[in-house]
């Protein structure tokens, strides 16, 4: 493997690793705002999605 895809390789999973951990963080914390500025907020709903036919 080259250097540069090693390196590559390393720092998307250090930013995937963030985004996992701090995405819950980020989802309260945009709530929060939004209903700040009086807008009701619903967290987490399911939506019906269809995908390749599935």
């Amino acid at each position: 493997m080259l250097v540069c895809e090693k390196i590559t390789e390393l720092i998307i999973g250090a930013a995937d690793k963030v985004h996992r951990e701090l995405e819950s963080v980020y989802e309260v914390c945009l709530a929060h705002e939004i209903s700040e500025r009086g807008l009701r907020v619903q967290k987490q709903v399911d939506v019906p999605i269809r995908y390749d036919d599935c």
